[in-house]
């Protein structure tokens, strides 16, 4: 894009009340759009500060643009709303030493428990149940690191049956028994 162009953009945008003529068009990337709008401030440098100074505006303002807003996802079809995720969360975390049932998530965000499986997966790439007992490992693993409460005790405060349950579902998630992973990753204990 020539300096002479640009101006011309500029003219006719101040017209309708745009000082800036849009940043970039959906043929150009922002890098692209970078480019060509540092171009236009070298090129109107030596000539015209006015011009320049404004380019340079637009190019500060792309950037932060760019920077500001990082390009969101799109929402997957048929998942939680992020309420509904929130809520299930809070209460995974709230009740992890209890019995959870899916029929209680389900009822918590209002779907029933067919539809809240199928939206629940989609949202979290696992099933409720492996959601449950993931966070549940991830509570002994806390309480392994930062206490010294016997695995029976941690067992049951993370929602286990007993300390088998938590070592065959721990074993199964991470490779290690609770024991080795206790000993490798206890912090001056």
């Amino acid at each position: 894009m020539k300096y002479e162009a640009s101006a011309e953009l500029g003219r006719s945008s101040s017209a309708s009340g745009n000082i800036y003529p849009p940043f970039h068009s959906s043929t150009h990337s922002v890098p692209a759009t970078a480019s060509l709008i540092l171009d236009e401030v070298r090129g109107a440098l030596p000539h015209d500060l006015l011009a320049a100074s404004m380019s340079a505006t637009r190019l500060a303002l792309l950037l932060r643009e760019s920077v500001s807003e990082p390009p969101r996802p799109a929402p997957s079809k048929g998942g939680l709303a992020s309420w509904q995720e929130r809520k299930v969360r809070e209460h995974v975390d709230t009740n992890i030493d209890s019995s959870i049932l899916v029929e209680h998530l389900a009822d918590i965000v209002s779907l029933s428990a067919a539809h809240f499986c199928r939206a629940f997966k989609k949202s979290f790439d696992v099933t409720p149940h492996a959601y449950i007992v993931r966070r549940r490992v991830e509570c002994a693993q806390e309480l392994m690191r930062t206490t010294r409460s016997p695995l029976s005790q941690i067992a049951l405060d993370c929602g286990f049956a007993d300390q088998t349950h938590l070592s065959k579902l721990f074993r199964r998630l991470t490779g290690r028994t609770p024991n080795n992973w206790r000993r490798a990753y206890t912090l001056g204990m």
